[in-house]
């Protein structure tokens, strides 16, 4: 017969004490437990600044101020109009107080010119819309005659300008600065310091009749070299191989646009400002005569900037016949 274990009276005891002892920690509050000081975390005071706000939010005032701003940014397509304020109270402030070995002429002059400069940043108003406001402003004023403020229409260079950008703008819109330039592509673009020749020739050729750097490497190029880069070569920063081929066009790309906007008149605005500088001094000088003098000087450098970037950023992509695959296709 098997025997039996009878637990002793002290395991019974010890038993019960162990229950009781896990029937007081379940039913213990949070309050009855021990509090230390390591626990203890004093609450910051809430600045005023911040209990002054959360009032004002709340308030009728506060709601009134979200919904203007919501007006302000998503319904009225008007001036932007706390930089309006902030531009009137610079003329108020700046307009009758003027050095005293300045005439309040010259100083009005300088305010109205300063005023327009910080609307042509902030942008109040588009550039265009801000600049004649502006002559507006200097008309009503007579700080400026009705001469003085329409003299810039009358210049034949600048004329010679505003032409251009109508060409350039049909240029992109039409896609033939982008059919130009397969074809050029087409038969440099075998090797790589090909390639970059064939950007350099295209941008020469562009900067004829778009004078603005930005519109022809962000409008023409700059989607011509980022599928070919991506795409053909496999050079992406984002993949870490921008060092295949992506570097050395993109940095030759800037140069060749850089040393282009100088050979031609028509190649950037701010060369129409310099043949009206030598304008007003007596020197004339004509879309030939800019190009007679500046061209050979952009041509030189044109002919030397693939070579030297070739040198400071090799590439690791020597021939690129998928190029010329491309733009053979692109150009059809």
């Amino acid at each position: 017969m098997d025997a039996v274990v009878t637990p002793s009276r002290g395991y019974h005891a010890r038993d019960r004490r162990q229950e009781t002892a896990i029937r007081s920690l379940l039913t213990m509050s949070e309050v009855d437990l021990p509090v230390y000081e390591s626990d203890v975390h004093e609450e910051k005071p809430v600045k005023w600044t911040t209990r002054w706000s959360d009032k004002i939010k709340g308030s009728k005032v506060g709601q009134m101020w979200e919904r203007w701003e919501y007006w302000q940014e998503h319904e009225w397509k008007g001036i932007n109009i706390p930089i309006f304020i902030l531009l009137a109270i610079i003329v108020l402030a700046l307009w009758w107080v003027h050095p005293s070995d300045l005439e309040p002429h010259t100083w009005q002059v300088f305010v109205a010119f300063l005023v327009i400069i910080l609307g042509a940043v902030l942008e109040p108003l588009p550039m265009s819309a801000s600049c004649i406001v502006g002559l507006g402003f200097c008309t009503v004023t007579s700080i400026l005659s009705t001469d003085q403020v329409l003299s810039g229409f009358g210049n034949d260079t600048v004329w010679l300008v505003v032409m251009a950008f109508f060409i350039a703008s049909g240029f992109v819109t039409s896609g033939l600065g982008k059919r130009i330039c397969f074809i050029i592509l087409k038969y440099l673009g075998s090797t790589t310091l090909g390639l970059a020749y064939g950007f350099c020739l295209c941008e020469f050729v562009l900067a004829i009749a778009i004078p603005s750097s930005t519109a022809r490497a962000a409008g023409i190029l700059l989607p011509i070299i980022t599928p070919l880069l991506k795409e053909g070569f496999g050079s992406d920063p984002a993949k870490g191989t921008e060092k295949k081929i992506g570097t050395f066009l993109v940095m030759n790309e800037i140069v060749a646009n850089t040393s282009s906007s100088v050979c031609w008149l028509t190649g950037g605005a701010w060369n129409a400002m310099m043949a009206k500088f030598c304008a007003d001094v007596g020197v004339n000088i004509g879309w030939g005569g800019w190009a007679y003098s500046m061209a050979p000087l952009g041509i030189i450098t044109l002919i030397y900037a693939p070579l030297v970037v070739f040198c400071v950023m090799p590439p690791e992509i020597k021939r690129t016949p998928q190029a010329k695959e491309h733009c053979q296709l692109e150009a059809r």
